[in-house]
């Protein structure tokens, strides 16, 4: 099961830049993430991210924001407002799901599971269109950020996972904090073991509706308000 899931990662990260991708470099995890049995409504009322440890994090760039959650390369596009993107970001998310299918709140409970593990907590990376980045620790090629990527989510057989980037220099993240906060929970949904059944451009396309992608219907519904998308949810 483990080299069937590298090889189903390997080829679909491949996939995403071969068919120009525009938002994300997604790699497709075979194995999902178990459900947290933290109630939906406790976890989000308590959540707060904030960058602590203030002194230490000015030499590494690496801000724990508590929670399970951590920031990493974001000095220099100050981490206390992308702390309050990720907080965001994870409140619209988790609270749209818990309101819609049995489905919806099984999913919102893998995303808390993924901050719940205090050695290995969730990271947002921050970087830039050009930087150098490897799609997983075992490859030998460096790859450079494109400018049509938002963000890329870290393969979950990666000592990295769960790993999460944000492209710094992206329209849509530089646009406003809710592009940012999209383009977060769009990776973290990844990261509990949901791929793109197509192609941001054919899902564009046809429609989401069409393609039956759970990620997109997510992003529409609980950060865009679009009735169509969350009557299917």
């Amino acid at each position: 099961m483990k080299i069937f899931t590298v090889l189903v990662c390997i080829f679909g990260a491949k996939w995403a830049f071969s068919s120009g991708y525009e938002a994300a470099l997604d790699f497709h995890c075979t194995d999902s993430v178990d459900a947290s049995t933290t109630s939906i409504s406790t976890y989000v009322e308590k959540l707060s991210l904030w960058p602590l440890d203030q002194l230490y994090a000015t030499y590494l760039d690496y801000h724990r924001l508590g929670n399970g959650i951590t920031l990493s390369g974001c000095n220099k596009y100050d981490p206390i407002k992308i702390a309050k993107i990720a907080e965001d970001a994870f409140k619209t998310g988790l609270s749209c799901l818990a309101r819609h299918s049995e489905s919806s709140v099984l999913l919102a409970k893998k995303v808390i599971s993924l901050t719940e593990n205090p050695l290995n907590e969730l990271i947002i990376g921050c970087m830039e269109t050009g930087d150098p980045f490897k799609l997983n620790l075992t490859d030998k090629d460096t790859l450079n950020m494109p400018s049509y990527l938002a963000g890329y989510s870290v393969a979950c057989f990666d000592d990295r996972f769960p790993f999460v980037y944000l492209n710094m220099e992206h329209k849509v993240v530089r646009a406003s904090g809710k592009g940012a906060a999209k383009v977060i929970f769009h990776e973290v949904l990844h990261s509990t073991g949901l791929f793109h059944t197509k192609s941001h451009k054919e899902m564009k396309d046809e429609g989401a509706i069409q393609s039956g992608d759970l990620i997109y219907r997510t992003i529409q519904c609980c950060f865009e308000g679009k009735k169509e998308f969350c009557d299917l949810m």
